[in-house]
């Protein structure tokens, strides 16, 4: 009897999902079990991944659609030593995500390392006068871990420029006339309003920044308000030295917040704590550093401090607990977690020398790290700094894997991987997305994107896809011959229904999602009905996870499924009440 029920629970666990998988395009067979699995883990909101993975809402239904059977450019991108150490520049690079604000429209807290100063040679040898130098430098230039950096940008009205700094650290500066704009900035466009006391900038999203106050020809703006590609909006709000206080997920009549996350700094000045409106929370311990210096007069010395700097000493989060960094005199990255990094002075610039046992050694164009176990990788870059090739030799010198990039000018054009088993290659469009896809022994891929700065995938093979007008919501996917399908949303850009023709059998299918009206969790999905004969009714506990399903056919109930997760959102248990088991 009890083979039975198993049996009969994974047949109903196929056939919710042989109905929405007709909603994704057909998929290769080998990887049908795992879609299979991937839908069903996104319907009943199954945690996968603690650091990726959150409660399930129409926006992720949304990305999976479209990029479950899609590789993107960050699987292929591999690129930096050890997952860590930037081989062109020698700096540590991580990144991190700390919070998830579960909810209808998300919000995560990430954060990231960057070093982003160069070694201090002092000009004389007394002591007090190189630490002077050292603290005014850090202060001018250290980064170090860096979160919503993207909150402030800066304008030069003189020289007519924008100075912004991009969520991967990146520092652009933007000629706000100049038509001929390098490749990193032809995706953005910026407006000057209200007698320069507003800026709008024109991306994937469109942020609106207000004025804070200007020092000469430099003026600083904070952001107020960003626009999703999805229509949702994010709004900032900041204390009286104008540092962020909190962030809201709203629709996008800005009626209903779905997520939030609140910064409290009030506590000490070296600890930040954060709060999700997910019952979630994190703190950021800083360290303070101070040097004794000592000035010589002539009655004798003076002691006096020197101050650098705080430094993020540790991190605790849902995801990582404790985690914990040590740094040098020059603030630069030590111990990270179990990972050791040394460094050294070239050409004025601090680079790392060693992570653990693996020593890296830079030349002109080029970088070769040399691991414990004998192999060599080498990375070799043209006189512009772009990657040429990644090589990774065996100890016999017998190339172990290659990894070759092609450039049209300042553009990606192409990439070829191969090992002992890979052999791929992919082809880029000027804005980095794959539009050709080719693995041995498989077929082809080809893929087109919009061209206006959203990356919008509009065909994938025989799949085509047709989007709501200024957003990435899905209205239509058609595959000719076979299936044509019509996405439905309310007055808040939330999806309510799916609508799916097959084409060979004239059949309809219809998936419905009836929406929560009430806090906590407001319009993330209650109830999910299949072609009005199964429904899902979901509860959610309180950090946005789906504690318990009850599944009816036919209006009769079936069965249920309770889930309970711990403090850090993983889950503890799963356990299963069955009722009526034919359908």
């Amino acid at each position: 009897m009890q083979i039975k029920k198993k049996q009969t629970t994974l047949l109903k666990l196929i056939f919710i999902c042989c109905i929405l998988q007709q909603t994704i395009g057909h998929s290769q067979e080998e990887s049908s079990e795992q879609n299979y699995r991937s839908i069903y883990n996104i319907l009943v909101n199954k945690k996968i991944d603690k650091k990726n993975s959150s409660t399930f809402c129409c926006d992720k239904w949304q990305q999976f659609l479209i990029k479950n059977n899609t590789s993107t450019s960050k699987k292929i991108s591999k690129f930096l030593i050890k997952n860590i150490v930037n081989p062109i520049s020698g700096q540590p690079i991580l990144k991190k995500i700390d919070l998830i604000a579960n909810g209808t429209q998300e919000i995560s807290l990430k954060r990231m390392y960057t070093t982003m100063h160069s070694a201090i040679v002092p000009k004389y040898k007394k002591e007090e006068i190189y630490a002077h130098t050292l603290s005014t430098h850090l202060h001018t230039n250290y980064k170090g871990w860096l979160y919503l950096q993207h909150a402030y940008l800066s304008a030069n009205f003189k020289f007519n420029t924008i100075t912004i700094m991009e969520p991967n650290g990146e520092v652009y500066i933007h000629n706000i006339d100049d038509p001929k704009l390098p490749k990193q900035i032809k995706r953005k466009s910026f407006s000057v309003l209200e007698n320069k006391k507003k800026i709008i900038v024109h991306d994937k999203t469109i942020k609106h920044y207000t004025y804070i106050k200007s020092n000469e020809n430099i003026y600083r703006y904070k952001l107020d308000k960003e626009i999703l590609q999805n229509g949702k909006i994010l709004k900032y709000k900041y204390d009286e030295n104008n540092k962020i206080s909190s962030i809201d997920a709203l629709d996008q009549n800005e009626r209903y917040i779905y997520s939030s996350i609140n910064i409290d700094r009030t506590t000490s000045n070296d600890l930040i704590r954060f709060f999700t409106s997910s019952n979630t929370k994190a703190i950021y311990f800083y360290q303070s550093r101070q040097d004794n210096n000592y000035t010589k007069h002539k009655f004798g010395y003076s002691a006096y401090k020197i101050f650098f700097p705080s430094v993020l000493s540790i991190v605790w989060n849902p995801f990582n607990v404790n985690e914990e960094m040590e740094y040098n005199d020059h603030h630069l990255l030590t111990k990270y977690k179990n990972i050791s990094l040394s460094y050294q002075s070239i050409d004025g610039q601090f680079k790392v020398k060693a992570i653990d046992d693996s020593i890296i050694n830079y030349e002109q164009n080029n970088t070769f790290v040399k691991n414990n176990d004998g192999n060599i990788t080498h990375y070799h870059f043209s006189k512009n700094l772009y990657p040429i090739f990644i090589k990774q030799y065996y100890p016999n010198g017998e190339v172990k894997y290659s990894k070759n990039f092609e450039w049209d000018g300042d553009n990606l054009s192409s990439i070829d991987i191969k090992d002992d088993i890979r052999d791929e290659k992919y082809k880029f469009d000027t804005f980095n997305n794959i539009i050709e896809e080719k693995k041995s022994n498989k077929p082809i891929i080809t893929r087109e994107f919009s061209q206006d700065g959203r990356n919008l995938l509009l065909r994938e093979d025989d799949v085509y896809y047709n989007y709501i007008s200024n957003t990435n919501l899905i209205k239509e996917k058609f595959i000719p011959n076979q299936m044509y399908a019509t996405f439905t949303y309310d007055e808040n850009n939330n999806l309510i229904q799916i609508t799916i023709e097959d084409l060979i059998s004239n059949e309809q299918k219809i998936i419905e999602y009836l929406l929560k009206k009430d806090q906590p969790f407001i319009h993330m999905p209650k109830t999910i009905r299949i072609d009005n004969k199964t429904s899902i009714d979901l509860s959610y506990d309180k950090w946005g996870n789906v504690s318990k399903e009850d599944v009816y056919i036919n209006n009769i109930y079936s069965h249920s499924t309770c889930r309970e997760f711990d403090e850090h959102e993983l889950l503890s248990t799963n356990t299963e009440n069955l009722n009526h088991l034919d359908f």
